[in-house]
């Protein structure tokens, strides 16, 4: 072991680090919060879901936070893709750590896309979980805020011995962005904002997931070169902050731009048939509005 590991490794997790444990099972996550106190750590809050975790984060900031894959409502991926979509609703740049027992490379390539931090693999153990906040609070990568991905940097950082050829920070990852994964990008992002839209009229912290959704649809939107989807995104987001959460919401002028946008997603210019659909969803909520 180098002199600059050897010191990294004793240094402590600070006590006063803000620490949020997100997971729906009261077990897991009384243990959770145990483990990570047992690191010293002090200042300890949790939420039993994504939806619950937004919510206190509307109140409070956090250094690093711990979440489940998998919960009910909200599970802890698409919490990421939120926050690291949000523009100031909540802290975007907050180190996130997922908690799974994922060992699929699919899996994996989707959790590092989402904006994780780092990965605790299931069961957990102290060594793991010190491992892992030790990475975010004293070796964190470089944030990055591109179009198509905001999040650390998805390299993992060469060590002070690389001689190879660095990529500048400022590519934001363009290599990756092509029209394939900016299409199967825009699919997710409908696909979750489509479940939670079944909560949104009735349901605050639904609702606002669901704009923040509607938010990186329309950021993905920007990516594509197709004026209709935009307009059919931007025409979504109007609505959304229109109507709010209230007894006007109606779900079948979201599902018909949703719906729209699926058939509009390729990198090529709009059809006559795509730009007079955008135009008449326009118009539709023009007059929902009005």
């Amino acid at each position: 072991m180098g002199v600059r590991e050897l010191v990294v490794s004793q240094r402590d997790i600070p006590s006063d680090i803000k620490v949020l444990v997100v997971d729906h099972n009261p077990f897991h996550r009384a243990m959770f919060i145990d483990v990570v106190r047992n690191l010293g750590v002090s200042r300890i809050h949790s939420a039993i879901n994504g939806l619950d975790a937004l919510e206190v984060m509307r109140s409070r900031k956090f250094d690093v936070i711990f979440t489940e894959w998998l919960m009910p409502d909200l599970g802890g991926l698409e919490m990421t893709r939120l926050i690291r979509r949000s523009a100031e609703e909540y802290d975007r740049t907050v180190a996130i750590i997922l908690v799974s027992s994922v060992t699929m490379k699919e899996e994996v390539m989707e959790i590092r896309n989402a904006g994780v931090d780092e990965i605790v693999a299931k069961p957990i153990t102290g060594s793991a979980v010190r491992s892992r906040l030790y990475e975010v609070v004293y070796n964190r990568r470089p944030f990055i805020e591109a179009k198509m991905y905001v999040g650390p940097c998805r390299r993992r950082m060469r060590g002070l011995d690389y001689r190879g050829a660095r990529r500048r920070v400022a590519d934001g990852d363009r290599g990756q962005t092509s029209i394939a994964l900016v299409s199967s990008a825009l699919m997710g992002a409908m696909k979750r904002m489509a479940v939670m839209l079944a909560d949104a009229s009735s349901n605050e912290a639904s609702y606002r997931a669901a704009k923040l959704v509607a938010q990186e649809i329309q950021a993905i939107a920007l990516a594509l070169n197709n004026e209709a989807v935009v307009s059919t995104a931007q025409s979504l987001m109007t609505y959304l902050n229109a109507i709010g959460r209230s007894t006007k919401f109606d779900h079948w002028i979201v599902e018909q731009h949703l719906n729209a946008m699926a058939t509009m997603k390729g990198d090529r210019k709009a059809s006559p048939v795509e730009r007079e659909l955008a135009d008449v969803l326009s118009q539709a909520v023009a007059k929902r509005i009005g």
